[in-house]
């Protein structure tokens, strides 16, 4: 056997009956290499290094006759003293099972005298991204040989090795010259897939490209080597990452063996040398987790869904600690218990935030803390870890609880969950409550009192008590699931369907873990002027805030009516746009299309009731007669007026353009006829009028419109009057003016084509009183100087008042409490098409209505506040308005409808916990605010209010706790404990190892002013 720099090559003489490798049946693994002949003979040795399994092969010499086995060395340019591992202080020969087997390797190597190596501990270099796939890496090293120069791939890292003549390189390395061989070798952030890289040259430079293992973002190209947490504070690194895709692993069996994953570790930067192979080490307290099988047959399976979180990249991971420093830095305190923070591992603060929530949760801090947890795990459930990730949260819940790191890192507890649940594998974003419901859905089956799962169907009332139904839909839930995350987070719905149609009634009873409450739609303010039918009163100026999406008029109408108490139907809502009405609309109508900005007008109107008749609804706007826009020359010769006193007469019809005699007007008439019509410049605000049709007529309608005008004492006409001259020079004298009013305005009306009609005192009466409702009226101002007498009007700012009751709408909008979410997720809703409900009675699926009603209370309520909310198919929106909910006193007894006990204390709850998302859809951040109550007062703390930001924990008031971050809150029920098993003790009385091993014994109890607490055991609670 021989040796180079990356393999180590043995020749094995088969002699007769192999004619090519694959007659030859090898096998490589880390440190052995087997040989199985097509006979029955056999070669085995266990090596004195490790090797890359993986990469090792076998190679057939048909003319020599020899077989080559190929074994790439683990660690490249290592020279191995000897081929196998020495079994006496004398070299013995390799061992075959058959003498006829003959081997050309010897067990010690002579070693070849080694080239010249240099290690280089940094090259001039760049690195950037291409997309998410690959990495490329510009190497800036000139005059490199191009025929020696090779770059070796592996998993996690790289290695370079050159020789080159550049005179600036070699001056910066004493005592090297163009025959030196140098060795650079990276330590890379992620994993690559080393067959897929390439390397390439350049005059300048040695491009490197690598391809990724795993589409994502690396944001540097070499692993970080950790210092610590925060401020370099000590924290928990493994050994190697946690396995990812076993399955797909290069040189991977058929069936794989369980993932090893690597219990956490301190971090030693005096630790040198290769980790040892094995996944379990006792010193880390989670080396007993591997000993119990994980089964692999159920995923758990989540909505796919765009999920909120953060980026950051995932960390390096350091050496293993030795023993002895691990025991060293276990008895020393660093901070005080429950300050411990939690290493980020890229994008993992969803999941740091939900274990630092849980771990104040304080019965099941206290279950795990007993070790009473290890009595009840059930090993056989197929839905479950085997015991694996009940094991596992209780050596990280006690690592926060003892005070030994400032910051630990969950790989451990991450590495099982992903082996269970394939979606929470490598460093993706994901959703806090997704990862919360799945992690105690884990710990439910790994102590899942139930060996053997009978098989249930669902119950339904058929007409019986609710009491009777709800009891015997637990009792069933509890025949196939009795663990301590049941007794302590499920409580039970009352679902009520019924059938649009036959209105057939179902009733179920099912569990729940938390409480998704809905949020009220985003808010729009809008702003709404409200118009008494009396023309002499002020209008009001009202805020009122409605829904941005689903929202009607009614709302608006019903909101104004109960502060100025009007009935709704008496009230009509309008949208205005330039002085004319846009929009009238029905209470059914929608208000999606209307912004904050626009102009709101609400009308009361003269009730039927009142009237005892029909009452007309007149719209009425106003205009002028000449529009307000100087003529500075005549339209046809375009020439201005000689003299100032000299004024263009504007034509009779449309009052838009002037000319400076007939001659002018007659030579441009051919041009502009087809323009000429009546003038559109509308002033002020239109208005409503409601009149009973028996009084609809000319006289008593000009009377109602000069009440609403300006010179009739009206406060919303948004117009002034003018006085005016007798007479005007420059304009012909009319032929006749109206007196009184007339000579003020006149009133034509509109018909579908928009085309006026002017009416008069004589014979319009009956004219009147065939209108129909919603007719337009426009009240046309005579502002023309050709007459005797004109009015000259112009629009003024509206004079309101203000509502007092809508000074605070604006600070409203946005803002609700957990009430109202509560109300909401209370409220009936129509099941959508796709979510139809198959009725028995009529024998199709319907879109009924259902219900959701609060039966039975846990001892801890968990609240998630729906922040996402889906705007299509491809896209989500997060709705950050501020809920506002209790740190104290949540009474929940107007919304849990089960059964009352006389002697049962109310359902109040106290808040422990807060989930917070930062951010948006794309990218944010997760923190959690927590407090860890005392064991017989929720009210009280043992551990006051901390905020948990990854690996910083600091202390916080409790003001600072609500926020409209919040997204999942974590209630505890006032005097409703839980019965905990007894404590796991031994047969002599002391506590017995770990159910699978030693690592658990380690976990230490808390503080001691929580001992006193720890072991009492109370009557179980009965959920009503």
């Amino acid at each position: 056997s021989n040796q180079n720099a990356n393999e180590v090559i043995v020749r094995l003489r088969c002699g007769d009956g192999v004619q090519r490798a694959e007659d030859v049946r090898t096998t490589f693994t880390d440190t052995t290499c087997h040989a199985h002949f097509p006979d029955g003979r056999q070669w085995e040795c266990r090596l004195q290094e490790e090797i890359e399994a993986s990469c090792s092969r076998a190679q057939y010499k048909e003319k020599a006759g020899l077989l080559l086995l190929n074994m790439h060395k683990k660690i490249p340019f290592h020279i191995w003293p000897s081929l196998m591992v020495r079994r006496s202080s004398s070299c013995c020969s390799l061992q075959t099972s058959s003498p006829s087997v003959s081997s050309n390797s010897m067990c010690c190597f002579v070693p070849p005298a080694p080239e010249p190596m240099v290690n280089l501990k940094f090259v001039k270099n760049d690195s950037y991204e291409k997309g998410t796939d690959l990495m490329v890496v510009n190497v800036y090293v000139k005059g490199v040989c191009r025929e020696s120069a090779r770059v070796i791939f592996r998993e996690q890292d790289f290695t370079l090795i050159f020789q080159t003549s550049d005179v600036n390189f070699l001056r910066l390395h004493p005592d090297c010259g163009p025959n030196t061989v140098f060795k650079w070798q990276v330590k890379l952030r992620n994993l690559i897939q080393p067959e897929q890289c390439s390397y390439s040259f350049t005059p300048s430079r040695l491009d490197v490209s690598l391809k990724k293992r795993h589409s994502q973002r690396w944001g540097a190209l070499e692993a970080p080597v950790p210092q610590g947490a925060v401020g370099g504070a000590k924290m928990a690194v493994p050994s190697r990452p946690a396995p990812m895709e076993p399955s797909n692993q290069p040189g991977s069996s058929q069936h794989s063996l369980p993932p090893q994953e690597e219990p956490p570790r301190l971090a030693d930067d005096q630790s040198k040398g290769p980790p040892p192979r094995g996944g379990d080490d006792n010193n880390s307290g989670g080396g007993g987790l591997d000993s119990v099988a994980p089964r692999s047959d159920h995923v758990a399976k989540l909505e796919p869904a765009p999920k909120p979180t953060c980026m950051v990249q995932p960390m390096a991971h350091a050496p293993q600690a030795s023993k002895e420093q691990l025991e060293e830095h276990e008895e020393k305190k660093v901070c005080l218990p429950g300050f411990t923070g939690l290493v980020n591992l890229g994008n993992t603060c969803f999941m740091n935030s939900v274990i630092q929530s849980l771990s104040n949760t304080r019965e099941l801090r206290d279950y795990f803390h007993d070790r009473a947890f290890e009595a009840e795990i059930n090993c056989t459930n197929p839905l479950g870890t085997g015991g694996r990730l009940a094991i596992g949260f209780a050596v990280l819940l006690r690592a926060l609880w003892k005070g030994t790191h400032h910051a630990f890192q969950p790989s451990k507890l991450k590495a099982i969950v992903a082996s269970k649940a394939s979606q929470f594998t490598g460093y993706a974003q994901h959703d806090a409550q997704e990862f919360m419901a799945f992690l105690l859905d884990g710990l439910h089956e790994d102590l899942n009192r139930i060996q053997n799962k009978p098989y249930t169907e669902s119950v339904d009332s058929d007409g019986r008590l609710d009491e009777v139904v709800a009891e015997e839909a637990w009792q069933r839930h509890k025949m196939r699931n009795d663990s301590f995350i049941v007794d302590l987070f499920q409580g039970q719905f009352k679902s009520k369907l019924v059938c649009p149609m036959c209105s057939k009634v179902s009733i179920t009873f099912d569990p729940f873990l938390y409480l998704p409450v809905p949020l009220p739609q985003k808010q729009k303010v809008l702003t709404v002027f409200y118009f008494a039918k009396e023309p002499h009163k002020k209008p009001v100026k009202f805020l009122v805030s409605v829904s941005k999406e689903n929202s009607r008029a009614a709302e608006v109408l019903e909101s104004i009516s109960r502060s100025v108490r009007v009935k709704p139907e008496n009230l009509t809502l309008t949208v205005v746009e330039k002085s004319r009405f846009s929009r009238v609309f029905p209470p059914s109508h929608s208000l999606d299309t209307v912004s904050s900005g626009d102009v709101l007008l609400c009308f009361q109107l003269l009730s039927k009731e009142l009237a005892k008749e029909r009452v007309v609804l007149l719209r009425v706007q106003q205009r002028l007669q000449v529009p307000s826009l100087p003529i500075s020359k005549c339209a046809a010769c375009l020439k201005p007026p000689v003299a100032d006193e000299d004024k263009l007469k504007r034509c009779m019809r449309c009052y838009r353009v002037g000319y400076c005699n007939q001659a002018c007007q007659k030579s441009h008439w051919a041009i502009h006829k087809g323009q000429c019509g009546s003038s559109c410049e509308n002033v002020g605000l239109p208005f409503l009028v409601s009149v009973p049709q028996s009084r609809l007529t000319y006289s008593r309608l000009t009377q109602l419109l000069e009440g609403r005008g300006p010179g009739g004492g009206s406060r919303s006409a948004a117009l002034t009057l003018c006085p005016s001259p007798a007479v005007v020079t420059g304009y012909q004298q009319p032929s006749g003016a109206a007196p009184g009013h007339a000579c003020q305005f006149y009133i034509s009306l509109l018909d579908a084509n928009h085309k006026e009609q002017r009416l008069d005192e004589n014979g319009e009466d009956d004219l009147l009183s065939e209108l129909q409702d919603d007719c337009t009226l426009e009240l046309v101002w005579q502002n023309n100087e050709r007459l005797k007498e004109y009015v000259l009007v112009r629009s003024k700012d509206l004079e309101f008042q203000e509502d007092p009751g809508s000074l605070s709408e604006t600070s409203r909008a946005g803002h609700f409490t957990l009430e109202q979410c509560l109300k909401l997720f209370t409220k009936p809703e129509v099941l959508a098409p796709e979510e139809a409900w198959y009725c028995p009675k009529c024998q199709q699926h319907r879109e009924a209505s259902k219900q959701l009603l609060l039966w039975r209370l846990p001892n801890v309520l968990i609240i998630q506040l729906k922040r996402f909310s889906f705007r299509s198919f491809i896209w989500r929106d997060k709705i950050n308005d501020m809920v506002d909910f209790p740190v104290r006193n949540l009474d929940l007894s107007r919304f849990c409808i089960g059964q009352k006990d006389e002697l049962q204390q109310p359902p109040v709850y106290d808040l422990y916990a807060v989930i917070n998302h930062y951010g948006g859809m794309i990218g944010g951040h997760y923190t959690a605010y927590a407090r860890l109550p005392s064991d017989n007062n929720s009210q009280r703390s043992d551990v006051g209010w901390r905020l948990f930001d990854d690996s910083t924990v600091t202390m916080v008031e409790e003001s600072q706790v609500v926020t409209r971050y919040a997204y999942v809150l974590f209630y505890r029920r006032r005097n409703s404990p839980v019965e905990r098993p007894p404590r796991f003790l031994g047969p002599l009385g002391d506590e017995a190892p770990g159910a699978t091993g030693g690592p658990v014994s380690q976990v230490g109890a808390p503080h001691s002013h929580t001992d006193a607490h720890t072991h009492t055991l109370t009557p179980r609670h009965t959920h009503t």
